[in-house]
Formats: structure tokens, sequence, C-alpha cells
């Protein structure tokens, strides 16, 4: 039963790492309020 609770850990935390690893990169905050800058004009 524990094989089957470590195998169901192990595929959660493989999801969730894909998950994180596949969401797109934040930049930084002062090129972002820039970008934002510039889409108002």
């Amino acid at each position: 039963m524990w094989i089957l609770a470590l195998e169901a850990i192990l595929a959660l935390s493989l999801f969730i790492f894909l998950v994180w690893w596949t969401l797109p990169r934040k930049k930084n905050k002062q090129l972002e309020q820039l970008d934002n800058q510039n889409e108002k004009k």
C-alpha cells in the first residue's frame, strides 16, 4: 500500500515541477514598468 502512496506522491511532484518549469518567466519589475508605460502611449 505504501508503494502506491509513494508513486502517487512522486507523480504529483513531477506534475507540479513540470507546471512550474513551463510557466513564463517574470521580467524585472523596472523593465515591466517601462513596457507598461510604452503600451499606454
